[in-house]
């Protein structure tokens, strides 16, 4: 009795419990760091109320159910262990209590989390390709490996996405970005979760500014003139955290034509272009992404020549080849001072010829990491290297798992032209940043089978006359979804227009055709020689046509709008009559 008595007090109250022994508390090599203990303390301190209330109803002596021994665990004890898990596990454990999700799901959580993950001795990095150019429509594949280690493994794959030669997949903050024509996709590898954008350029990147925590999204709208993709206004896309939705914005700049990769390091995007005006300059455009201006980086003219920005050391860096296809010998350009823009320069040659490579980057060592642009045509190993610029050494290092099994390859038609995008210094992280837009694809995909499920079960034990309803009702929803696609057809064809009219005005805005005394105009395969009035007075008559065929899409689309209005009134009162009678029936049943 005297034995029982003792245990009824020790799992009554969490006070008599003794704290662990801090030989018990080493689950990892990794050392909480001051900055990230302020983190800790400021994320038991959002929900020590929730705990007074749950310590609160904690009276009975005689209840030793696990959730109560459960709530006898320190908020700190239970706050650092989550820190330690991976995201995955991170995700499952959500659903063990209220108190969890919200200290989950709590900002000063994921930063704790962040830098608890970016303080890992390894570096982890992901690797990212499509199963072929020449593959359409949903047979398009976009895979994503992830790894600390020398295996890889398969995160996640998203459907209708390719990778072409120009544009590539980095990691910023734990999410991956990637273009893909006017849709922007946005991932989490290691949550599984993916959000598609609509943009108005084709050249879009993902930001992050870790003064506010917020995620943004720059999208440069090119204007195509003389050969030149100018670029003058950019689309600024901002991610809603904490529920809020996105909201959109645009930015101007002097134009520019851009040249190399896009790279975001401490609140900044950084890319290669050249200045037209007053005369073609090499410039680094910096986007800051936490106040939405864009300035320029004076440059060398050798920094922009076959170059790759990186991240070298904490700064801006650019690896230029002195050839175009291989890294035999190359220039490492760096950005000392960003207000004055002056740049460094050491020259280094490798030991071997590495051919169709980039630089996508360091490690955390600060050794240059080179990797491939495509996959082999076969199922061969895939490579990457590593150079060390203080003892100038380069080792080989093998990934396994990378596309090197054949069945994996002849499953989803990686044939040729598959483009690899390898991006470092990747970190796990908890997609709170802008959770609202977020949505896990294997718990779409289980909710609607659920629902599916309970719809035929409730559809089996209904009668004859709700079924008839309801094929009735669906043959409404294909007339109304002919309609949607009707209207979308005809948006993107006023898009098409908006973007032709702002090319001609933006050729008249700038006096593009008075750089030079004679203008040429093409007819068939000959070049004839115009008067500047007259090509003025073309562009003119080109505008007037296209504001017309505006007015025409507009009126279309406004008779489309009505119809499908009327279309959905025509669904919605049927549905819910449905609806009500399944409803009655399920009661009464």
């Amino acid at each position: 009795m005297k034995r029982k008595g003792y245990e009824t007090e020790r799992f009554s109250s969490h006070r008599s419990i003794e704290p662990i022994p801090l030989d018990l508390k080493k689950m990892t090599r990794l050392q909480v760091k001051p900055h990230q203990k302020k983190l800790l303390r400021k994320v038991e301190s959002r929900v020590c109320l929730k705990r007074k209330e749950r310590d609160g109803n904690e009276d009975d002596e005689s209840d030793k159910r696990p959730s109560k021994l459960l709530h006898s665990i320190p908020l700190d004890i239970e706050v650092e262990i989550m820190t330690r898990l991976p995201v995955k596990s991170l995700m499952r454990s959500r659903c063990v209590s209220k108190t969890w999700s919200s200290i989950i799901r709590s900002q000063g959580f994921v930063d704790a989390y962040y830098a608890m993950s970016s303080s890992a001795t390894r570096s982890r990095f992901t690797v990212a390709f499509s199963n072929s150019v020449f593959v359409k429509g949903d047979a398009q594949r976009l895979f994503i490996f992830s790894s600390s280690s020398l295996a890889a493994n398969l995160h996640m794959t998203i459907p209708s996405l390719s990778l072409s030669h120009v544009s590539d997949c980095p990691s910023v903050h734990g999410f991956v970005g990637c273009c893909y024509g006017f849709q922007f996709t946005i991932c989490n590898p290691s949550t599984g979760q993916v959000v598609s954008l609509p943009c108005k350029g084709n050249r879009t990147s993902l930001g992050y500014d870790p003064v506010d925590g917020q995620f943004k999204a720059l999208s440069l709208v090119p204007t195509p003139v003389r050969g030149y993709h100018i670029c003058v206004v950019h689309e600024v896309i901002k991610l809603g955290g904490g529920g809020g939705g996105e909201s959109r914005n645009m930015v101007t700049s002097p134009p520019y034509s851009p040249l190399t990769n896009r790279l975001c390091i401490n609140g900044f995007i950084y890319f290669g272009a050249w200045a037209p005006r007053p005369r073609m300059n090499p410039v680094i455009v910096c986007f800051d992404v936490r106040h939405e201006k864009i300035s320029f980086i004076k440059m060398p003219k050798d920094v922009l020549s076959y170059s790759v920005l990186i991240e070298y050391k904490g700064k801006l860096a650019s690896v230029v080849r002195h050839q175009p296809l291989s890294f035999r010998s190359f220039d490492l350009w760096i950005l000392e001072d960003v207000k004055k823009g002056v740049w460094s320069k050491q020259t280094f040659d490798l030991p071997c010829d590495l051919v169709n490579m980039t630089s996508p980057g360091t490690n955390k060592a600060g050794e240059i990491i080179f990797a491939p642009t495509k996959l082999s045509h076969g199922a061969q190993p895939f490579y990457i290297f590593y150079y060390n610029t203080q003892i100038k050494d380069l080792r080989r290092v093998r990934i396994h798992g990378i596309a090197d099994d054949e069945g994996f390859r002849r499953r989803y038609g990686l044939v040729s032209d598959c483009n690899v995008s390898v991006s470092p210094e990747h970190v796990e992280m908890n997609s709170t940043g802008f959770s609202a837009h977020l949505e896990t694809e294997s718990t779409k995909e289980l909710d609607t089978g659920v629902r599916n499920k309970r719809k035929k079960k409730k559809m089996s034990s209904s009668s004859m006359a709700l079924r008839d309803m309801q094929r009735d009702l669906e043959a409404k929803a294909n007339d109304l979804a002919k309609i949607q696609k009707e209207i979308a057809k005809n948006h993107q064809l006023r898009k098409k227009y908006t973007i032709q009219l702002g090319e001609n005005e933006l050729v008249l805005k700038l006096d593009l055709l008075e750089d030079d005394a004679n203008v040429y105009k093409l007819i068939g395969p000959v070049l004839v020689k115009q008067d500047l009035a007259e090509a003025n007075a073309n562009v003119r008559k080109r505008m007037e046509y296209i504001s017309a065929e505006l007015k025409r899409i507009d009126a279309t689309l406004q008779d489309n709008e009505g119809q499908q209005n009327s279309k959905r009134e025509a669904v919605s009162h049927p549905s819910h009559r449905l609806y009500a009678d399944l409803n009655a029936f399920q009661h009464g049943y």
